[in-house]
C-alpha cells in the first residue's frame, strides 16, 4: 500500500488497514510519524531590550515546511518550559548526553511543582522520563567508585562532579535518588585529593571534561562537592580562592564564590563576586569578560554563557549583595543565546536552566505592565497590553508573513522601563544542505547497490573524516538508514568491540555513532550490511556530523536511495 502526505504539517497521523476472510477479521491500527523531505533550516532570534531589530534571509523552502512562533515571556521561568510538554525529553546517550536530556526535565518539573500547576498526566510523563534518567544515569557508575561516559572505566574525577550536582538538583522533584549512592560517590571523590588544595585528575574520556587546566578542574569539583554538603575542604577552597583572586578568571571566580557561600564564607564569596563585578563594569559586554576555559573545554560563545549563568546563580545566594542592573545585563546576554531550544552547548543550556530557575524564585514575575508591538517586514502585526504580574507566554505566529529572501523583526516594548525576555525558532526544510563550513568533521554514505531483493544484504558505507590538523573531540555521525532495511545487532557488537566506534545508539531510522576523538587529518570507514526487508522505493533521511560540544555546526549528507523487489 502506497500512502500520500497530503498535510506536510501534519506531525503524525493514524492509519488504519481492516483485513478480513470468510472465517474472521482483524484490524490493526497504527500512527505514523510525517517527517518533512529534505534538510533542516532554521533562524533563531532571542533578547531581552527594550526595542530591537532582527534580519535574516529564507530561502528554498519546501512547500508546507516553513513555521516559526515568536514568544514573549513575562515570567522568565516560564521561557524554559514554553510547552512543558516540549521540554520533557526521552533519556539517551551518554552519561553526558542522557544529562543534557535530564536537566531540562528536572528544571521543568520544579517549575510545575512550585506554580502548583495541576496536571497529573504531564508530570506523571515527566517522573516517568526522570525515573528512566536517573537509572540510565547511575548505569554508568564505575566499579570502585565514580563516573564515566559509558561506564567502562577509570572513572573521570569533572565527569563525576558533574553528575554529583545534578544529583542533588533531582532530589527536589524525584524521590528514587539513593543517597547511599550520593555518599559513596562523594567520598570516592574527596578521596581524589592531592593533598596540595586540588585533586588527582585523569585526562581519559571526552573533550569536554578532558584536559582543563589544573585549577579549572580543581574550581569546578570543589564546587560540586559544596554543593553536596561537604565541608571537609578548608585546604581546597582556600586554593582556588587564591587562583581566583589572583588570577580574576570570570569562570573559576564564579565556581569559587559558589563554593565559598556554600561554606558558609560570606566575605570570601563576596570578594570573588567583586573580581567579576569590577571587570563588567569595565568591558560591558560578557564576551569580552576573562575566560580563559571551561571545565568542558567550550567553543565559542559557549564558555562565556557558562560564566554568566554561573554568576548569576552565585550572586542570588547573597542577598545582600545583589546588583539589579548587572544581574539584567547577564539574564539579558543569557536570553539572546537562545538557539533550537537550548542556549548553545550542554552545559552552556544546563548553567543557564539553572541561573533561570533562580533567577526567576529570586525576582518572581515582571513588575510593570506594558505594551508589546512585533513588526515583520515594516508592517504592525501584533500589539498587545499586559498588566503587571502578567503570568503565561505571550505567543506571535511569525510564519505566515515571512518571504523569501530577507526578512526583518522588530520587537518592541512601550509604556515601560522593563523588556520582557522573547525568542522565536524559524525552521523549515529545503533541498540544500546548511552544511557549516567550519564544521571539522565531513560525513559521506554511499550504497553499495541502488537495488537488491529480499532478504539479501547490501553495504552502506559511512566515511568520517577530520578534516583539520587537529584532534576532533567527540565526533558523533548520525546515519541515516533507508527504511525497507534493517541493521544487524551482532555486526553493531563486533564493531564497537574492535573500536570502529566507542558506542552506538540506534533512534528510529538513524544508527548514531559516538567517537571518543579522532586524530588530525584521520578518516574512519564504517561498514554497515543492512538486511533488505520489505519491498519498495525508500530514501533515508538526511545524515549528519558534528562534534558534540559544538552542535550548532553540522556537516549534512543526503540519504541514501534503494528499491527493494521480491
Amino acid at each position: 500500500f502506497k500512502l500520500r502526505v497530503k498535510d506536510a504539517k501534519i506531525k503524525g497521523h493514524p492509519v488504519q488497514f481492516q483485513f478480513a476472510s470468510d472465517v474472521t477479521q482483524e484490524t490493526v491500527s497504527q500512527r505514523v510519524n510525517i517527517n518533512p523531505k529534505g534538510f533542516p533550516r532554521q533562524a533563531s532570534i532571542s533578547g531581552k531590550e527594550l526595542q530591537k531589530q532582527f534580519t535574516f534571509n529564507v530561502s528554498d523552502v519546501l512547500e508546507g515546511s516553513l513555521e516559526g512562533t515568536l514568544n514573549v515571556y513575562p515570567d522568565l521561568l516560564s521561557e524554559l518550559v514554553t510547552g512543558a510538554e516540549s521540554i520533557f525529553r526521552e533519556p539517551h546517550g551518554c552519561f553526558e548526553q542522557t544529562s543534557s536530556s535530564n536537566y531540562p526535565n528536572i528544571m521543568a518539573l520544579r517549575y510545575l511543582n512550585e506554580q502548583r500547576m495541576n496536571d497529573p498526566a504531564l508530570k506523571q510523563k515527566a517522573l516517568g522520563y526522570l525515573d528512566r534518567g536517573y537509572k540510565r544515569l547511575t548505569g554508568f557508575e564505575v566499579k570502585g567508585g565514580g563516573y564515566d561516559w559509558f561506564g567502562r572505566g577509570p572513572a573521570h574525577e569533572t565527569l563525576t562532579a558533574y553528575g554529583l550536582v545534578q544529583f542533588e538538583d533531582l532530589k527536589s522533584v524525584y524521590q528514587g535518588v539513593d543517597q547511599q549512592m550520593i555518599d559513596r560517590t562523594r567520598e570516592w571523590l574527596v578521596g581524589r585529593r592531592d593533598g596540595k588544595g586540588g585533586y588527582n585528575q585523569r585526562n581519559n574520556g571526552l573533550d569536554g571534561f578532558r584536559g582543563s587546566s589544573y585549577n579549572v578542574g580543581n574550581a569546578y569539583i570543589t564546587y560540586a562537592l559544596t554543593t553536596v554538603g561537604e565541608n571537609n575542604l578548608e585546604k581546597e577552597v582556600a586554593h582556588i580562592t587564591k587562583v581566583a583572586l589572583d588570577e580574576k578568571d570570570a569562570y573559576v571566580a564564579a565556581l569559587t564564590a559558589i563554593a565559598n557561600y556554600n561554606m558558609g564564607k560570606k566575605d570570601k564569596g563576596r570578594a570573588c563576586i567583586k573580581v567579576i563585578t569590577d571587570k563588567f563594569k569595565e568591558v560591558k559586554d560578557w564576551t569580552k569578560m576573562p575566560v580563559a576555559e571551561t571545565v568542558t573545554k567550550s567553543r565559542g560563545n559557549n564558555r562565556f554563557v557558562e560564566a554568566a549563568s554561573l554568576f548569576v546563580f552565585a550572586m542570588l545566594m547573597d542577598e545582600e549583595n545583589v546588583d539589579e542592573g548587572i544581574i539584567s545585563e547577564a539574564i539579558m546576554f543569557l536570553s539572546g543565546n537562545r538557539l533550537n531550544g537550548g542556549f548553545g552547548s550542554t552545559q552552556a543550556t544546563i548553567l543557564s536552566l539553572k541561573a533561570f530557575v533562580a533567577h526567576s524564585q529570586f525576582f518572581g514575575r515582571t513588575k510593570s505592565a506594558g505594551r508589546l508591538q512585533v513588526y515583520i517586514n515594516d508592517k504592525l502585526v501584533k500589539e498587545q497590553a499586559y498588566a503587571a504580574g502578567h503570568r503565561g507566554k505571550i505567543s506571535v505566529p511569525v510564519a505566515p508573513h515571512i518571504k523569501m529572501g530577507e526578512n526583518n523583526v522588530t520587537v518592541a516594548f512601550m509604556d515601560t522601563d522593563e523588556a520582557l525576555p522573547y525568542s522565536a525558532d524559524i525552521s523549515w526544510t529545503s533541498l540544500t544542505p546548511a552544511t557549516d563550513p567550519t564544521c571539522q568533521v565531513d560525513l559521506k554514505t554511499t550504497i553499495a547497490n541502488p537495488t537488491a531483493k529480499v532478504g539479501e544484504t547490501v553495504r552502506l558505507t559511512a566515511n568520517i573524516k577530520n578534516k583539520l590538523g587537529e584532534a576532533a573531540p567527540t565526533p558523533i555521525a548520525l546515519i541515516g538508514i533507508p527504511a525497507g532495511l534493517s541493521l544487524q545487532p551482532w555486526q553493531l557488537k563486533e564493531m564497537k568491540e574492535k573500536g570502529v566506534f566507542d558506542y552506538y545508539e540506534i533512534q528510529g531510522n538513524y544508527l548514531v555513532a559516538y567517537f571518543v576523538e579522532m586524530k588530525p587529518g584521520e578518516s574512519r570507514d564504517l561498514n554497515f550490511d543492512l538486511k533488505a526487508d520489505i519491498p519498495g522505493k525508500y530514501v533515508a533521511p538526511a545524515s549528519s556530523a558534528y562534534l558534540y560540544y559544538d552542535k550548532q555546526s553540522k556537516d549534512w549528507e543526503s540519504g541514501a536511495s534503494i528499491e527493494i523487489v521480491q
